[in-house]
């Protein structure tokens, strides 16, 4: 039911806008000037890390929100994980972010975005529209655990195709799982307790073969945004078969920071938006060797910490999901051996 919803509302949407949807979060929409000229800020997993309970974005997040709002982005777009808990804290997010950005913001959902069923108020969880003759796809890649089928894929076929009859210069795509990765010999390992399907996903047999077709004409670039929390930088960066592949995401920790698009004469140019005092390297800098090289260590634990790890894995609801189940197992075991 979901989906149908889903897609219901991206069609009258899509129908309706002149621009880009107005956003849900914040009620903004964004119009094309006369220049053709625009920008937009792509960044994931806004609350942060998962030890943090305050109902707040990422510290870092609002902390550089200044800079942000300096790069004065036409769009906002997250990656996916923008909520840890989204119903106690979409209160929270509201004053202290979406009310203070003068541009739409839209969601690539993620696993803790669909914790519940409080999200169908954020609905849809894809969708297309276009910026002058360029392509923006979001997609909901927890739908059908990491694949693109039914109503989305015929979404993404449509919106493919009408991309390449506006003969668009770019197409932008941006979902919460890096889908590309699944199995890629280069990137799949870099990328620990990534969210992902035991069973693999269809984009290397339905959703690459139109992106390969598509690339001809336009240039694709699809940003992601799930990196596991061991992740050396808040980016990956990795072209193949002529399409850029970027993963982004923060961590509320000092090397935060977004990635700033800005397309001028239909060419996109990328900039990174530190949100502390971090240093920062060109996007392509951040590429698989350089996660190999960084990765290589892992951090070094602080015992000093261990009362807190302990507290921390107390009180979360999934430790406690995993004791009970655990004990209605044992439970069921000792009522089948009584039995036989």
């Amino acid at each position: 039911m979901r989906s149908i919803a889903a897609i219901l509302l991206v069609l009258d949407m899509i129908v309706v806008s002149a621009g880009t949807p107005r956003s849900v979060f914040n009620g903004q929409a964004f119009e094309l000037d006369s220049t053709g000229n625009y920008s937009f800020v792509v960044g994931g997993h806004f609350y942060g890390n998962s030890a943090a309970n305050s109902g707040y974005p990422a510290s870092s997040l609002l902390g550089g929100l200044d800079k942000i709002l300096d790069f004065d982005p036409d769009m906002l777009f997250v990656t996916g994980d923008l909520f840890l808990n989204v119903k106690h804290d979409s209160a929270n997010y509201r004053r202290a972010l979406f009310d203070r950005l003068p541009s739409p913001i839209y969601n690539a959902v993620g696993n803790h975005d669909l914790d519940g069923d409080f999200y169908e108020n954020f609905e849809p969880t894809f969708q297309y529209f276009f910026i002058g003759n360029d392509l923006f796809l979001v997609l909901d890649t927890e739908l059908d655990n990491g694949s693109i089928e039914g109503e989305q894929y015929k979404m993404l076929s449509s919106a493919l195709v009408e991309a390449e009859e506006r003969d668009a210069h770019n197409i932008f795509i941006f979902s919460h799982r890096p889908i590309w990765a699944i199995g890629h010999e280069d990137i799949d390992g870099l990328i620990k307790s990534n969210t992902r399907s035991l069973t693999g996903n269809n984009f290397n047999d339905d959703v690459l073969p139109l992106l390969i077709e598509t690339q001809e004409s336009a240039k694709v670039y699809w940003f992601s945004g799930s990196m596991g929390g061991q992740a050396p930088a808040s980016f990956l960066y990795h072209e193949e078969d002529k399409i850029h592949f970027i993963i982004t995401a923060i961590r509320d920790t000092r090397r935060d920071a977004v990635l700033g698009v800005t397309v001028n004469s239909g060419k996109a140019q990328f900039s990174i938006i530190p949100l502390g005092q971090s240093k920062v390297e060109p996007l392509e800098n951040y590429n698989v060797d350089l996660w190999r090289e960084n990765g290589k260590e892992p951090e070094k634990f602080n015992f000093r910490l261990l009362p807190y790890y302990i507290k921390t894995t107390l009180t979360h609801r999934a430790f406690w999901s995993g004791v009970v189940s655990v004990l209605i197992l044992l439970v069921v075991v000792k009522l089948i051996r009584r039995i036989s």
